[in-house]
């Protein structure tokens, strides 16, 4: 049987990633953790491996801080065929495309619009 004290620090740890992003639901932290660990079924990684990718992403910038960056980059991106985005326009989602060269930036007003991060960068 598995030691029962392992659970307490681990949801300890789960806390502590899903305050860091307080606007997430549950499933969509776990939809997190599991694109971070690049797994398609949640079933068999150990905790040990949870409990990585939870501490992995505790490192990271929030999305709140990548989103922000984005805004701003944005705001400097010379395509005209991109809006000038501005703070008043809400992103809703970002999503990275499957080899993370560039990024979806879904708006409110269900507006979509993609982004090589190469360009970003400049």
């Amino acid at each position: 049987m598995r030691n029962k004290d392992r659970i307490n620090p681990f949801l300890n740890q789960l806390k502590k990633l899903w305050l860091k992003e307080p606007d997430l639901r549950f499933g969509q932290v776990i939809c997190l953790l599991q694109n971070k660990m690049n797994k398609d079924d949640i079933f068999y990684p150990e905790d040990k491996e949870w409990e990585r990718t939870i501490n992995e992403l505790l490192k990271e910038k929030n999305i709140n801080d990548i989103r922000d960056y984005i805004v701003d980059a944005l705001a400097n991106y010379n395509d005209p065929k991109v809006i000038k985005h501005n703070r008043n326009n809400t992103i809703r989602s970002i999503d990275w495309d499957n080899d993370k060269n560039g990024i979806t930036l879904i708006l409110n007003n269900e507006d979509q619009y993609y982004f090589e991060i190469e360009k970003l960068y400049k």
